[in-house]
């Protein structure tokens, strides 16, 4: 199993570069967005809606974060170890790709985004079945990498959220593999979705 490197060696990467992703973003603008932890159940609470969609999960211990201009939801765990970033995609994004599984065509997308912004195709991309989630995995190999094996994966869960909607899920910044797939297993054990988020008041 190949390590992930965390997404922040990814960010300074391509830092020089814009996404071209950013064009759909008033497509996918979150509208509200509650990150609350139950000090009770030592868990984080998360819900999020957009469109006609909305996402809720739990996680471990204590995690904070928000929304950025980008349409993302990122949270960070409080004891440093473990970030989550959250997209919710429509599928309308994606008629680019003539599959008729919005599932492919989101990692088609996810492809060429990562390989526009990297400036070269990957050397491996792999996407597989994870219960009701699709895992996709896209590696690039290069002496100018930073870390030590000058190599670089980057992951990302896709999830049907509906008919119109897709969820993006990537966890990054666990050094140990067995807590990032542990971690990973109870984001997708506990992910809801509904056409409305639950008021709270």
């Amino acid at each position: 199993m190949r390590s992930l490197v965390p997404m922040f060696l990814l960010s300074v990467f391509i830092a020089p570069l814009a996404s071209p992703s950013q064009a759909s973003l008033a497509e996918r603008t979150l509208e509200g967005t509650a990150v609350t932890y139950m000090a009770g159940l030592d868990e984080t609470h998360v819900s999020t809606q957009t469109g006609s969609v909305c996402v809720a999960l739990a996680l471990p211990k204590e995690w904070r974060g928000g929304t950025n201009d980008d349409g993302q939801l990122t949270l960070r765990a409080s004891s440093g170890e473990g970030e989550l970033e959250i997209v919710l995609r429509p599928v309308r994004d994606l008629t680019d790709w003539s599959d008729a599984d919005a599932v492919k065509r989101d990692a088609a997308f996810l492809q060429r985004d990562h390989e526009s912004l990297l400036g070269r195709p990957a050397q491996a991309v792999n996407l597989e079945a994870v219960g009701a989630a699709a895992r996709w995995t896209a590696t690039w190999i290069d002496a100018s990498l930073p870390s030590p094996s000058h190599s670089m994966t980057v992951e990302t869960y896709i999830v049907p959220a509906s008919r119109d909607w897709l969820v993006e899920l990537s966890v990054s910044e666990i050094d140990d593999r067995r807590l990032h797939e542990a971690l990973v297993a109870r984001i997708l054990s506990g992910l809801q979705t509904t056409s409305r988020c639950a008021r709270s008041d």
